[in-house]
């Protein structure tokens, strides 16, 4: 028989806050070089970066150095930085939920991207322990991600409920004997909670 669930984890990126790459595409394609942005966000340095194996300075560096770009760091964590959009529904979700549920956050994501986000979008101070790929040395879908939300949260894998907007994280998740749904609105999300009783 499976446990209920007794908390609630959530990925960051296009789930609590909207990502929306257009600025970023923007400021890349200033250079002329097409549409750089697709180059960047496939790019094996980003991989390093969320796992915290190279700086946001090392990135920065080896960016300009394969794509010829001539930004100073601070340029670049601004464009990089520019991505961001709230996600007011999901807020609201977030803030009905604490109180009465433990809450984790699960992010795949670097330092300039959380510093940036702490300091615009204070909803994430209600998750006490975030567990961050660049903290942990890990990303999705390793099962030590999944098995240190679980831990931030106080809980078993098996008591949580997670969602995510990639379906390999998702799966990642139910490996690690999590409850877990594929990220679709606040709406979809809402209904899972209130069948699970947490709503």
């Amino acid at each position: 028989m499976r446990q209920p669930i007794e908390a609630v984890i959530f990925d960051l990126g296009r789930v609590l806050i909207h990502i929306d790459p257009d600025p970023l595409r923007k400021k890349l394609n200033t250079s002329g070089d097409g549409d750089l942005i697709e180059k960047v966000r496939e790019n094996a340095l980003i991989p390093q970066l969320n796992a915290g194996r190279i700086t946001p300075e090392q990135f920065h560096r080896q960016l300009c150095e394969q794509f010829n770009f001539h930004w100073s760091f601070q340029t670049f964590t601004e464009a990089w930085c520019s991505i961001f959009l709230p996600n007011p529904e999901m807020e609201a979700l977030v803030r009905n939920l604490h109180g009465r549920v433990p809450l984790g956050l699960l992010s795949d994501t670097d330092p300039q991207h959380w510093t940036y986000i702490q300091r615009h979008y204070p909803i994430v101070k209600i998750f006490e322990n975030p567990v961050l790929s660049f903290r942990l040395g890990v990303c999705k879908p390793d099962p030590a991600m999944y098995r240190a939300a679980a831990e931030s949260v106080g809980k078993a894998p098996s008591q949580c409920f997670y969602t995510d907007d990639l379906p390999e994280n998702v799966e990642g998740a139910r490996k690690a004997g999590m409850t877990a749904v594929v990220f679709e609105n606040a709406d979809q999300i809402r209904r899972e909670l209130s069948d699970l009783g947490l709503l």
